[in-house]
């Protein structure tokens, strides 16, 4: 492995990076999918484990970024991009790893089921990484240009897919052995898709072996990293307090739809 080569594969779409206001944008549908598996928990009678699982990672994901955005630009650098997409991946895969074990009501579990879709992800995760980097000894990023128009394509043919199958489900009568299967496949997928994003530590790591700091044009940081957009700055004061009055409401709501749904539960 020669410097040169690693460099090639560091600047490979090295300008796309999570933000902070990325970071802090996707609590918000941690928490609306913990919430919505709490519930979907209680009405199955599966609270326990998998949705205090869920909750207590949603938890952590808010400590996490908050310490983040206190100190990521007193850090601010050109490989700490692919150290917070990694991470990020990571988080993600972990999620929706959870949401693969958690059963379906009236659907016998199936551990071994789960235990080899698991090994599946972490051969493939394996494989996926040692592939890179043979394809970077190679030299195959030499020079490489970036083809967004492929990845568009893949990415509207695999969402059509979904698409399709989810209307499918909805518009026909299927058995519980059929919802778990799509259920499965479906989690299956957005997880290996999701490790594909682990691939950032490897360029991290070769910013760091290499003394890579920066990117093809000079720049040695990574500002969007610490760049928080506030949309909320500018609102006047009535505006600001409405924000909030809604904010509440919507707590106490999801509260009480939570409380209604564990007492008529147990009824």
């Amino acid at each position: 492995m020669t410097a040169e080569k690693a460099k090639s594969y560091v600047y490979y779409y090295c300008e796309n990076y999570i933000s902070l206001s990325a970071v802090k944008g996707l609590r918000i549908v941690y928490s609306f999918l913990t919430y919505i598996f709490i519930v979907y928990g209680i009405l199955s009678d599966i609270f326990l484990p998998y949705s205090i699982t869920l909750f207590l990672l949603t938890v952590f994901y808010f400590a996490a970024t908050a310490l983040f955005a206190k100190n990521v630009k007193k850090y601010d650098s050109f490989p700490l991009r692919f150290l917070v997409n990694g991470i990020e991946a990571m988080f993600m895969d972990l999620y929706f790893l959870i949401l693969l074990y958690m059963p379906l009501p009236n659907v016998s579990g199936g551990t071994a089921v789960n235990l080899i879709l698991t090994a599946l992800i972490i051969v493939f995760n394996l494989s996926y990484i040692g592939i890179t980097v043979l394809l970077v000894k190679k030299g195959k990023y030499l020079n490489k240009k970036h083809n967004y128009g492929a990845v568009m394509a893949l990415g509207g043919g695999v969402t059509g897919s979904v698409g399709m199958c989810i209307a499918r489900l909805v518009t026909h009568n299927v058995s519980e052995r059929a919802s778990e299967i799509f259920f499965k496949s479906v989690l299956f997928f957005i997880v290996l898709v999701l490790s594909v994003g682990t691939a950032n530590f490897l360029k991290y790591r070769w910013c760091k072996k290499y003394g890579i700091t920066c990117d093809e044009n000079g720049k040695a940081s990574s500002p969007a990293l610490y760049t928080d957009i506030d949309y909320g700055k500018n609102r006047s004061l009535p505006a600001r307090i409405a924000v909030k009055v809604f904010k509440v409401i919507g707590i106490l709501f999801a509260l009480l739809i939570l409380v209604g749904v564990y007492v008529q539960n147990r009824l």
